[in-house]
């Protein structure tokens, strides 16, 4: 598939979301290694999915982000490996 047939194909749009297979992840990021217009186009993907997103969520209350805030006291763990899920894909919606 050239790099025309892949941005149309809608791949990319899953490849944003962590919809795709494992087979089909690594050929959109070879692509994306291998042709500058491919990556160019999952970031303009990327930084669709971010601005639609930030548009459409609800500010929380002022009191939420003061709660957060006094329970993590601005440290919040990271845990790496071990999971399957997606988190990119989770928390950008």
């Amino acid at each position: 598939m050239n790099e025309e047939e892949l941005i149309a194909s809608g791949l990319l749009e899953l490849y944003v979301t962590g919809s795709l297979t494992e087979q089909e992840l690594r050929e959109v990021e070879q692509a994306m290694l291998q042709s500058p217009k491919v990556r160019a186009e999952v970031e303009a993907i990327e930084r669709a999915l971010m601005l639609s997103s930030a548009r459409m969520a609800p500010k929380p209350a002022d009191r939420v982000w003061k709660n957060v805030s006094e329970r993590t006291s601005g440290a919040i763990p990271i845990r790496t490996g071990g999971s399957k899920r997606n988190w990119n894909a989770i928390t950008g919606w």
